[in-house]
């Protein structure tokens, strides 16, 4: 199994506090991004914690704080819009500088709140993206260019210029994971006329939505769709379920392991993480 040293930067240092846990070789096969959600629990990261020492990738945790970024799910900060991405883009900054990596497009993984904002940011800067597991958001930015951002593409007070980079986005590899009893209408779920009628009724329904419409657009613009939709068994909406029950960890790593370099290990990941 491969060694890590894990390192802790906190704030002022960087734009966000992080964790970055290194692969003691060199041969560090690419960087791994897991977001938080809205709870701003390390459940998942802690879970991915192993997988990643036994495929020799950066792990790489930023930390959006609730006073600055309350919004961060649709990449707004208290500087302004967009103000949650320009932080990781930062974060992926400095964690080159600080510790002497190559500068290469990550691996994006987020749950719920996270998801939300794993795939709004990858339709934003797609180009900084090898590939994003986005695992049972609320809703959905729709590859619709007549509709403000957060919830279409156009430009809005939340995103002044608008998604200029889709075609980049839909020719990234997208996996889109949504539990199997995430159907429920709870208290942290967005509802409005618009998501409701644009996207559906439950987290279940909006993920197949979206996919669906990303689908749709790649072939009208002569792309081969490159997302995929993967449906946890046994999980609600719980991160635990879908870690535990759901196989979120090694189903997420069976997909990104093509976007990373030759292995320099005998180890595979054990669908029991």
């Amino acid at each position: 199994m491969q060694q890590f040293t894990t390192h802790v930067v906190e704030r002022p240092e960087a734009a966000v506090a992080y964790r970055v846990s290194l692969p003691l070789s060199r041969d560090r096969r690419g960087i791994l991004v897991v977001i938080h959600g809205h709870s701003r629990s390390p459940a998942l990261a802690e879970a991915f914690a192993d997988t990643a020492a036994r495929e020799g990738v950066v792990l790489l945790v930023p930390f959006f704080d609730i006073e600055e970024f309350d919004d961060f799910q649709i990449l707004r900060g208290t500087a302004g819009p967009r103000a949650a991405a320009d932080a990781l883009n930062a974060v992926c900054e400095d964690v080159g500088r600080r510790f002497d990596l190559a500068p290469r497009p990550i691996a994006l993984v987020g749950f719920s709140g996270g998801a939300q904002f794993a795939h709004r940011y990858a339709m934003c800067f797609p180009q900084r993206v090898a590939a994003l597991v986005s695992a049972s958001a609320g809703w959905y930015t729709m590859p619709d260019a007549y509709v403000g951002f957060p919830y279409g593409l156009a430009a809005s007070a939340d995103m002044p210029e608008g998604i200029q980079y889709l075609d980049d986005f839909l020719r990234l590899p997208v996996r889109v994971m949504v539990g199997e009893n995430d159907s429920r209408r709870d208290g942290s779920l967005r509802a409005s006329a618009l998501i409701d009628e644009t996207q559906g009724q439950t987290r279940l329904e909006r993920a197949n939505a979206w996919v669906q419409a990303i689908r749709t657009v790649a072939s009208c613009r002569g792309l081969a769709p490159a997302i995929s939709i993967e449906i946890l068994p046994g999980s609600g909406h719980s991160v635990d379920q879908a870690i535990r029950k759901g196989g979120l960890v090694w189903r997420s790593v069976s997909f990104l392991r093509s976007q990373w370099g030759p292995e320099t290990h005998d180890e595979s990941v054990e669908a029991s993480d």
